[in-house]
């Protein structure tokens, strides 16, 4: 029947990816991934793990330009050549239009096609225009060569609402619905549970194409792998005695109260019993920064600032507690059984969590600090095994019982005549 390919662009579409690609290489059937952009996959712990787990065949399609213009504080010449570039890759506008008829040639992908035996495509979450021009051309030959599309998940949606980025309130606002009609285009476009599925249909996407399947990245299945595979965290100073905390930071467009987020943070880091870790997003170009915050404790020997290169899953695993709103990675934090703290207070929005009782729900930061004691207090508290269910049900399990994720992913991806 084919390869499978799949084609990547970041941390988290490997994060959620992954699994997937994990099931096609244990089923020997020899996926090809291909990556867009520069991003350092070949020192990636996941992809790592593939490797080694059977054959998987790793392409690099550079998209130069896409890459250029997507990297976060770009220069001010920078900002001007990126208004021609966004006018170059819109489908609507004249520049647009004349650019594709004249000068679009696919021929590179059809060729790699044909050579690999191409017969199914995963994409990752988004409109097949706004990726760059490389994945365009891959998507346009895979729809002339009738090969079928899918566009699967590159993070998870916790939320309870369709209006979560400050985006779409502003269009809201002026009575704009926001428009994803275009990701139409794809066979399949796929979204782990039932609440966001039917916002992104409200929104205009087609009812036939657009499913639930669940969570490939927080099945029991992978999530104990991806534990198990995870780089150690070690902290830079000795902290023993003090209670371990890690705050996950989120993307700054989620409607966030960024200023009470780093009062909180100051708050935390007084607390002498306390060590904190903060941990930033892992989205390239939404993370947000506190100069006021660095300047009062960036030295302190209890405090650290991480990256991509402290990742989350052992970082939890290393922690006592977790802080966390709107994130998805509360999802890890609750399957290894570890306290989440989620302070409602720090984002407009609202999620599963709150909606589930999954979480230490704190309001301020004073009932923040009241969990942490209460942890601190008691290292063995845990939230009730009936909450964590109900949240597993609807991410997990796409609102159904519980079933196989990955070979259900598997199946339906290997299925031959599309399911409508």
């Amino acid at each position: 029947m084919g390869k499978t390919a799949f084609f990547l662009r970041a941390y988290n579409d490997i994060d959620h990816i992954a699994p997937v690609i994990w099931k096609f290489v244990k089923a020997g059937d020899n996926p090809v991934v291909v990556f867009h952009t520069d991003i350092d996959y070949e020192n990636d712990y996941r992809i790592k793990f593939l490797m080694s787990e059977g054959e998987v065949q790793i392409f690099r399609f550079l998209d130069k330009e896409y890459v250029n213009y997507e990297k976060a504080n770009r220069a001010l010449y920078l900002r001007f050549l990126k208004r021609i570039y966004d006018q170059k890759r819109s489908t609507t506008t004249l520049i647009g239009r004349i650019y594709r008829r004249l000068l679009f040639d696919c021929s590179e992908q059809i060729t790699f096609f044909k050579n690999y035996d191409i017969s199914k495509c995963v994409f990752e979450w988004n409109s097949p225009y706004f990726r760059g021009e490389m994945i365009e051309k891959f998507f346009k030959v895979a729809k002339g060569l009738g090969i079928t599309t899918f566009c699967l998940p590159h993070g998870c949606n916790m939320f309870v609402h369709s209006d979560v980025a400050k985006s779409h309130r502003e269009m809201i606002k002026r009575g704009i619905v926001p428009d994803p009609s275009a990701r139409n285009e794809y066979d399949y476009y796929i979204i782990q549970n039932p609440i966001r599925r039917d916002g992104f249909v409200k929104w205009g996407m087609n009812p036939i194409k657009t499913f639930a399947w669940g969570s490939a990245r927080w099945c029991p299945e992978w999530q104990k792998i991806n534990l198990e595979i995870c780089p150690s965290f070690s902290p830079k100073s000795k902290c023993d005695d003090l209670l371990k905390v890690v705050f996950m930071q989120y993307q700054a467009d989620y409607n966030l109260e960024i200023n009470e987020i780093w009062d909180t943070l100051s708050t935390i880091a007084e607390c002498d019993w306390v060590y904190l870790v903060i941990k930033d997003s892992t989205r390239a170009g939404t993370q947000y920064y506190s100069n006021e915050f660095a300047t009062r404790h960036g030295h302190s020997e209890r405090i650290e600032l991480v990256g991509d290169e402290a990742h989350s899953p052992s970082l939890i695993k290393w922690s006592d507690c977790v802080v966390s709103f709107g994130s998805s990675i509360g999802m890890e934090v609750l399957m290894q059984n570890k306290p989440l703290i989620n302070p409602t207070y720090l984002i407009k929005n609202r999620t599963l969590y709150e909606r589930t009782g999954s979480s230490l729900t704190a309001e301020n930061k004073d009932q923040v600090l009241s969990h942490l004691k209460k942890v601190f207090h008691d290292r063995s508290f845990s939230l009730p095994e009936i909450s964590k269910k109900a949240l597993l049900r609807e991410i997990v399990y796409g609102g159904l019982e519980e079933h196989d994720v990955l070979e259900s992913y598997y199946r339906k991806i290997k299925t031959g005549n599309l399911m409508y």
